[in-house]
């Protein structure tokens, strides 16, 4: 079931997307500060394939993404059976040796390594969240570097950032205060361990900017 998926890492400003999935797995990369431009479907890989008496064979990977340190990352997300068959197996082992050779990293990314809790869901409200063409809101943007200028090394929780009412829950979608943190999150200015719940206790840190 193809569709869009809106991106501030592309050009286009928006990405084309094959399955729930693959759109899933894009929003993964895209909460990701350390990667800054994304493609999908971005070639076609042709090669000899010895697993099947040498045959020419295509390859079209789901996303191109390139990180901060220049590093190509080419991926393919998978059903969790999918990723775990000998087929694919196979067939992965030699197109990562090609892209080796090319100084490119192939990672196979499975279905339940991209909706992993909590980091899926906090993925999905920090999205809500994203820049929609209007400004970031400038008070809550002061008022948050005033408190965090307080605790610089140490971070503050979020609690403290944004009052505690701006998180209640049900409240975060109409919080100015915290869409300009979650915008802050994208735009790589602010950090916060997705990997945990997202509460009121959640540190949040600057990030260093290279």
């Amino acid at each position: 079931m193809p569709g869009w998926f809106p991106t501030s890492k592309s050009q286009a400003r928006i990405l084309r997307v094959e399955t729930i999935l693959e759109l899933d797995g894009v929003a993964l990369f895209e909460v990701d500060p350390a990667f800054v431009q994304l493609a999908t479907q971005p070639h076609e890989l042709r090669y000899s394939d010895p697993n099947r008496g040498w045959l020419l064979t295509r390859y079209f990977p789901d996303l191109i993404a390139l990180r901060s340190d220049g590093q190509v990352v080419v991926v393919d997300f998978k059903n969790d059976a999918d990723a775990r068959s000998s087929r694919w197996r196979a067939r992965s082992a030699i197109v990562s040796e090609i892209y080796q050779s090319l100084n490119v990293m192939f990672v196979t990314l499975s279905q339940s390594v991209v909706r992993r809790e909590p980091r899926f869901s906090n993925q999905k409200l920090l999205l809500r969240h994203r820049p929609s063409g209007s400004p970031i809101d400038i008070e809550a943007e002061a008022m948050i570097w005033r408190r965090l200028g307080a605790n610089p090394v140490s971070g503050t929780p979020l609690g403290e950032l944004l009052g505690r009412d701006n998180l209640a829950p049900g409240s975060c979608a109409e919080s100015p205060a915290f869409t300009t943190f979650a915008q802050l999150v994208l735009k790589g200015h602010l950090a916060i361990d997705l990997n945990q719940p997202i509460t009121p206790e959640s540190i949040v840190r600057a990030r260093r900017q290279s």
